[in-house]
């Protein structure tokens, strides 16, 4: 449904950068084209152009996530706070027009976004989804959707520029997907999409070498001795997926980029958690997945990327990323 759609963002941002004909933080570009691509998503084409004030509310609100919880005027907690009743407000005020609009016939033959199917979804009982439920969703949905696609895009042109055999590798392949078209076709499909199996792989080895997420915390339902270490039950255990990645019991020279590992890759569960694992596996990983192979496609056929600060140093936390964000110039390629 959205191989289109995001060809068609992609295309028009980075359009738009190129205009400029100057340096841009590319990591905060892409958090803002992502962000347009899962606000379409979620609200579709009827709601989704008047809401640009719910992008930065939630870059306010997500800076309340990793800091001290203290709740007093000045500090980034309570502006955090401050922003999220402002979005709240914002899109409570949507929900409700979109309940009076699926109320008309004419409406209700359009094509549905995923909002209009959270208000249509019921549970056992009968129940639907209250209006704060569907926000706090939608607020799942832009976290992962916007700030952790931009990131490992980022460090996706990362690895290619520090490996030009790669890069080249992947470009033959875009170049070879494009020729294969009939002379009418225009904009990618999910058949071409499907054929990008070595873009795949070095899109995999890239969430295993820098993955975004630092872990998860799951709760010791027994008591457990691990290398000399007590740990007691009920004790908060956090998972270390960056660790895991970088395992050499795991992954053979894990600190050096090599998309071919993937080839005939059989590892065990839990090894490889780019996107978490198991019943609360991130549920936009696809949609994730299919961004970067349509970000990646645009930017290799159409663009050039001049790094203005090769040599940049890189901060880990909470998310691995140049302390430059990323300073390009993007030139359009005739």
């Amino acid at each position: 449904m959205y191989v289109e759609l995001i060809e068609d963002v992609v295309m028009a941002s980075l359009d738009e950068l190129a205009s400029m004909n100057k340096p841009i933080e590319l990591v905060n570009e892409l958090k803002v084209t992502a962000f347009k691509i899962i606000a379409y998503i979620f609200f579709g084409p009827q709601g989704y152009s008047s809401l640009d004030p719910l992008r930065k509310l939630f870059g306010e609100q997500l800076k309340g996530v990793f800091c001290l919880p203290i709740n007093l005027p000045g500090f980034p907690y309570y502006k955090s706070l401050k922003a999220r009743e402002k979005m709240v407000s914002l899109v409570n005020g949507s929900i409700e027009e979109r309940k009076m609009r699926n109320k008309s016939n004419d409406y209700s033959k359009s094509k549905k976004s995923m909002l209009d199917l959270f208000l249509e979804v019921e549970n056992e009982d009968g129940e639907k989804l209250d209006n704060e439920t569907i926000i706090d969703l939608l607020g799942s949905m832009l976290a992962g959707g916007h700030e952790a696609t931009a990131i490992a895009t980022i460090w996706l042109l990362t690895y290619l520029s520090d490996n030009p055999q790669i890069l080249q590798k992947v470009k033959e392949e875009q170049d070879n997907i494009i020729s294969s078209r009939s002379s009418t076709q225009e904009g990618l499909t999910m058949t071409e999409i499907k054929q990008m199996g070595y873009t795949a792989k070095v899109i995999q080895e890239a969430l295993r070498m820098t993955n975004v997420g630092i872990g998860a915390f799951r709760d010791a339902k027994a008591d457990v001795k691990i290398n000399g270490y007590n740990i007691p039950k009920g004790w908060r255990v956090l998972i270390n997926f960056r660790g895991v990645h970088l395992d050499p019991e795991i992954f053979t020279n894990p600190k050096t980029f090599d998309p071919s590992r993937w080839d005939n890759m059989n590892i065990k569960a839990g090894a490889y958690t780019p996107f978490g694992l198991g019943s609360r596996i991130c549920p936009g990983n696809d949609l994730a997945k299919l961004e970067l192979l349509i970000i990646l496609h645009c930017v290799l056929l159409h663009y050039k990327l001049e790094r203005i600060n090769p040599e940049c140093k890189v901060r880990f936390f909470p998310m691995p990323l140049h302390t430059d964000n990323y300073l390009v110039k993007i030139t359009k390629l005739k």
